[in-house]
């Protein structure tokens, strides 16, 4: 009955970005990767990240990281906190690029067939940072190469079909020095494995 009451407490704490509340909620035992039991229309079953990612509470979602929750925990949809940061409205970049480096699976397909770079397609930062992955799937469905309107993510689509993964640099993306260093160890770590 304590972890019942503790787990409601952590999503309010969620919903009022309050991490203080889900500090507390934790340590009294709280679900780490509760999952909400109440059905709406648009989600089924929703994980405590899902949740924070959805209500953009960074972050919390970096404290439930930090707490040993699974990054790749699914809805009922087959939704991860990875393909919702990228799928629900504008992609949260940042979100995204702290999921990836926690294990997140990038290829993860929902119910409908989609995946992350298929909900960010025609945003070139998000789908230069996607394709900085090493082993990112570039299909659809189908097994089709994907296509976008935007002329720089096409261009970006074609290389990485031919086996050439463009920096963010190239496009002139405003990223870190660490993040620069993610990405050359990446390609690295591509090119090594195509040896």
């Amino acid at each position: 009955m304590v972890n019942n009451i503790e787990n409601e407490k952590l999503m309010d704490a969620i919903k009022n970005g309050d991490i203080e509340a889900v500090d507390k909620a934790l340590s009294n035992g709280a679900d780490k990767d509760y999952q909400l039991k109440f059905i709406d229309k648009d989600k089924i079953n929703d994980t405590a990240l899902i949740h924070a990612v959805l209500k953009e509470r960074y972050q919390i979602v970096r404290r439930l990281v930090e707490n040993g929750v699974d990054v790749n925990k699914e809805n009922r949809l087959k939704e991860t906190a990875f393909t919702l940061s990228a799928a629900d409205g504008p992609p949260n970049i940042l979100t995204m690029k702290y999921l990836i480096e926690h294990g997140a699976n990038v290829n993860q397909r929902t119910a409908e067939g989609k995946t992350a770079l298929m909900a960010v397609i025609d945003n070139s930062e998000a789908t230069s940072l996607l394709l900085s992955v090493p082993d990112i799937d570039i299909t659809d469905d189908k097994g089709n190469i994907l296509i976008s309107k935007n002329k720089e993510v096409e261009f970006m689509l074609e290389q990485a079909k031919n086996g050439h993964f463009p920096s963010p640099d190239e496009f002139g993306l405003k990223i870190s020095f660490q993040e620069k260093l993610l990405f050359a160890d990446r390609v690295m770590v591509k090119e090594e494995i195509q040896r």
